[in-house]
């Protein structure tokens, strides 16, 4: 949102990102590693000729090695998984000089004229090299796994996760551009610790309470004063929390509120960021957990819970990150089954999850 001056120097310079930028001790040299490793796969070839064409172009190179030094360093103090694509100025700044090294063999004897044969199928080698890799026309679990989500949630659900990468952001393209449940609220965990999104969702869902409410002032207040530079405002924490369990205190006995099963895992576990209203129960539903203000049995069909395979979980990041999330709601389910004395359903279940489990051994 750069309604403002501040707001816009935030946006353009990254502001709300910085707090994955040289936190974690260690991480920097294992993001280097991570690409030093890929190195000679991503280029093949093509890397000895880049040292090559180093050495040849001497001082002339200097600019373009710093590039690549530069972007290693900077990029490496990202903490996140998917980095790769965040070495893309480091990885061309060393194919540049390989253009030094075909011109210095060039002068050595202009008569090889397989020169520009070898320039064309270098290149044509590292596609055939790396197409399997680089080709994801048929990886689209991700998709299936949040439009699946989505359509499985009930009517006029309330959806509070903070899974970005397999849900979230898939579901605002398939919410925005396709127009699929439009009912739902779908709201992003940690993206309500910035203001503009905060500001989004309360303007378009009066349900959250709207923007006079004392809780969402309260948060408004702290988050303004957190991007205007202070760290560590008092009471923020508190402030987030209230909101948050606002929002479920005066919705769930009227409507369905759902969490990410990795919410119930780990923040309800330590009593973190959202509240469980008290006398409150979670039965797992297809993909989240639903808050619930009665103990009345919620019946559910597996079909509804396993539209998808994982083909590549064994060597995937965000296949495993589903594996957990998908493992751990359904082990609660078969619990729930058990408890309501319906044993049949929770073998049923439990199949389920050993099929889960024989994808990740």
């Amino acid at each position: 949102d750069p309604s403002d001056w501040d707001r816009f120097y935030r946006h353009v310079s990254g502001w709300q990102y910085r707090v994955w930028m040289f936190g974690e001790e260690g991480a920097l040299g294992q993001q280097m590693r991570l690409f030093l490793r890929g190195l000679p796969i991503d280029l093949g070839l093509g890397l000895l000729f880049g040292l090559a064409g180093f050495m040849v172009a001497g001082k002339k190179a200097i600019w373009v090695g710093i590039q690549a030094v530069s972007c290693m360093v900077y990029a490496s103090s990202y903490q996140i998984h998917d980095i790769e694509p965040y070495y893309l100025s480091a990885t061309v700044a060393l194919i540049i000089p390989t253009a030094a090294a075909w011109h210095y063999l060039s002068t050595l004897k202009p008569s090889w004229t397989w020169i520009p044969l070898i320039s064309f199928v270098l290149p044509a080698l590292s596609v055939q090299q790396h197409w399997e890799r680089c080709d994801r026309s048929d990886r689209d679990f991700i998709e299936v796994y949040a439009r699946s989500a989505l359509q499985s949630l009930p009517e006029n659900s309330i959806v509070l996760t903070r899974q970005w990468d397999i849900f979230l952001s898939p579901c605002l393209y398939l919410q925005e551009v396709e127009g699929l449940r439009p009912d739902v609220v779908v709201l992003g965990k940690e993206l309500l610790r910035r203001s503009w999104y905060l500001e989004q969702k309360v303007t378009r869902y009066p349900i959250l309470g709207g923007e006079n409410s004392p809780e969402y002032k309260a948060l408004h207040e702290k988050l303004l004063e957190f991007e205007s530079g202070n760290p560590s405002p008092e009471g923020i924490q508190q402030a987030y929390e209230a909101w948050i369990g606002g929002v479920i205190q005066a919705n769930y006995k009227t409507k369905p509120v759902m969490l990410g099963p990795e919410l119930v895992a780990e923040e309800m576990s330590r009593r973190v960021d959202v509240p469980k209203p008290p006398g409150s129960l979670l039965v797992p539903h297809a993909f989240f957990f639903m808050v619930r203000a009665d103990s009345s049995y919620i019946p559910l069909s597996i079909s509804e819970a396993e539209p998808f395979e994982f083909p590549e979980a064994r060597d995937n990041t965000f296949a495993k990150s589903l594996l957990g999330l998908r493992k751990n709601l359904i082990s609660n389910r078969v619990g729930y089954e058990d408890f309501y004395k319906f044993p049949e359903k929770g073998d049923a279940w439990q199949s389920l999850n050993e099929k889960y489990q024989n994808m990740e051994d």
